[in-house]
């Protein structure tokens, strides 16, 4: 039997009650007593991280810095697995099927100009990120992409002809790079123009095949590591994306966290650098020990988790393919990077049931924020939530029993699942419960009401 799978460890239960104090992401109640500093309200429809993802050293990380700071913790953190996963070397990697998966995570923070604060969690993550490893942030750090030759140069092999290579020892391959576009809507304009090879590139940097231009034969990058942290407005998105490249897989390389201010702090000052140096130290330690890792496999409580509940829940089939799937269809492979480097972060070669779940959640969440910035009318983010409501949309408005609903699941769910997942129906606004009279008794059905289900079956 798999035991305490869905518990981290004892940070997580702080974690929740740091996030509640905070006003995020539990009631988002903003602190009357203190108006001019404390949390704030969050917007109306948000979507909300399960506390299981501040797990480990990351995730504490992000709570603690952002104690100081405006930022989103979970900006925070998708932004420090992005970091981490680039700077922890060549050696680790994940087996999906017959691909080995590098630790590259590629966040797309998405939020509002006046409430995101995008540039501020980017600024919470680099007080770290950079004291972890001097040496790769004095040369790995770049912006600016435009095309896919510019990228490819950016982490091109050494060219052994080169006069200024003479009598050096040139060793191909291994550059790493991580990409900051705080104004990723100049990128997707330009990748959008005709004849450049930037989203293809991009495909191919994301998988960590060999990068080459055809016209250039000397510009190769041989097993290179890009990471892509990338910066946008949920309004410059919808209007930069086209369906194409939705559907081409260009964009679900990018996992979508949608990013809002947590409390107005005036005169903030952030961390204290006692904490700031305290953090770096542990990060650089748990790096030096994780970049022999090799393959990072699971544990037999991992295994069964991802099996069992992961697995089955991220690869379910969408209600309908429309861009929320295909945003987020890469969420299984996605899982398993984001374990990985949880994993890594706390220096272990292994991913255990916490770091899965953890990597879970998130996932979990980026689906939300696909839902949530392209309209909600696809999804909520959870999947076996999506299937649950999708059902009862098909049924209409005589709704289906608790039976009928654990019918959907082939009477997979276990007993407490099923509990858990009929209350997260109820608390959605446009499911009603209700007793209905059947046969001689009544029986407790679950129902969407008529307009809704009408609207969301002819769609927006």
């Amino acid at each position: 039997m798999m035991t305490a799978r869905t518990t981290p460890d004892a940070f997580l239960s702080q974690a929740s009650a740091v996030l509640t104090a905070n006003g995020n992401p539990q009631d988002g109640t903003p602190d009357d007593a203190d108006a001019k500093q404390g949390p704030v309200t969050p917007s109306r429809g948000r979507p909300q991280p399960d506390a299981a993802v501040y797990h480990g050293l990351l995730g504490e990380a992000s709570l603690k810095l952002c104690q100081t700071s405006e930022a989103d913790p979970v900006a925070v953190l998708a932004t420090l697995l992005a970091g981490y996963g680039v700077m922890v070397g060549p050696s680790p990697f994940v087996r999906i099927g017959a691909d080995s998966h590098p630790p590259l995570i590629w966040p797309l923070i998405l939020g509002h100009t006046s409430i995101g604060r995008k540039g501020t969690s980017w600024g919470v993550a680099r007080s770290i990120l950079r004291p972890s490893d001097p040496a790769f942030w004095s040369e790995g750090l770049t912006t600016g992409l435009s095309s896919g030759e510019g990228l490819i140069a950016a982490v091109a092999d050494e060219d052994p002809d080169d006069p200024a290579n003479k009598g050096r020892l040139i060793v191909p391959g291994g550059k790493a790079r991580l990409v900051v576009e705080t104004e990723y809507s100049v990128t997707m304009r330009r990748s959008a123009r005709e004849g450049n090879s930037l989203g293809g590139v991009v495909r191919q940097a994301w998988d960590g095949d060999d990068l080459a231009v055809m016209t250039k034969a000397k510009l190769r990058a041989t097993a290179p590591r890009i990471s892509i942290l990338a910066h946008i407005t949920p309004g410059e998105f919808r209007a930069c994306v086209k369906n194409s490249e939705m559907a081409g897989g260009t964009y679900n390389r990018f996992l979508p966290i949608y990013s809002e201010r947590t409390k107005v702090i005036p005169e903030g000052e952030g961390a204290d650098e006692q904490l700031i140096n305290s953090l770096g130290d542990r990060m650089a330690t748990n790096l030096m020990k994780a970049r022999d890792a090799g393959k990072v496999g699971l544990t037999p409580d991992a295994r069964e988790f991802w099996t069992e509940v992961a697995y089955p829940a991220l690869s379910e089939s969408p209600p309908a393919d429309g861009p929320v799937a295909q945003f987020t269809a890469r969420a299984t492979p996605y899982a398993r990077r984001l374990a990985m480097v949880y994993a890594l972060a706390d220096a272990k070669a292994i991913v255990d049931v916490a770091h899965l779940t953890a990597a879970y959640h998130l996932v979990n969440y980026s689906r939300a924020t696909a839902a949530f910035v392209l309209g909600g009318a696809s999804g909520t983010g959870d999947p076996q939530l999506d299937k649950a409501l999708a059902a009862l949309i098909e049924a209409g408005p005589s709704g289906l029993t608790r039976s009928q609903i654990s019918a959907v699941f082939s009477r997979k769910l276990t007993r407490s699942a099923l509990d858990d997942l009929l209350g997260k129906l109820e608390a959605l606004a446009e499911v009603e419960r209700r007793e209905q009279a059947s046969a001689g008794r009544t029986a407790t059905v679950w129902a969407v009401a008529a307009k809704k289900a009408k609207e969301a079956k002819e769609g927006p």
